[in-house]
């Protein structure tokens, strides 16, 4: 009988565990839910290159919530907007800092600004959240 009650009494504290969990923004594995509110510049803004060829150096964007902490595994979009060129893989996902890399081949228009824009999109609708 007494290991009957110690059973009972593990499975309730587990219970209230995942519950409280769930109360606080979390998603019932322990992993905090966090929204994107921002996206920040961190590196490869303004860089100049050769037309044609890709950047010396990745662009890096960090994706961040209301209170200013990282958003990981978020997925982020890069586009080339204007100027034409490539974008290495187009999407990927944020690391535990929030940071993803991407990597941009110039396109051969000199008419044009080069121009990438990087988006933050919500995993349940693909709808775009942020932009940087």
């Amino acid at each position: 009988m007494p290991q009957y009650r110690q059973l009972v009494v593990i499975a309730s504290l587990a219970i209230a565990a995942v519950a409280l969990a769930c109360s606080s923004g979390e998603d019932g594995t322990g992993v905090v839910l966090r929204i994107p509110a921002a996206m920040q510049i961190v590196d490869g803004n303004a860089q100049e290159g050769t037309v044609g060829q890709e950047l010396p150096e990745p662009l890096i964007v960090r994706v961040v919530d209301e209170n200013g902490d990282p958003v990981p595994d978020q997925l982020v979009n890069f586009r080339v907007m204007s100027g034409g060129g490539d974008v290495f893989a187009g999407s990927n996902l944020t690391n535990a800092e929030g940071i993803v890399h991407e990597r941009w081949t110039l396109g051969t228009s000199t008419s044009e600004e080069q121009r990438v824009e990087a988006r933050a999109v919500d995993r349940e609708t693909g709808q775009a959240i942020v932009f940087a």
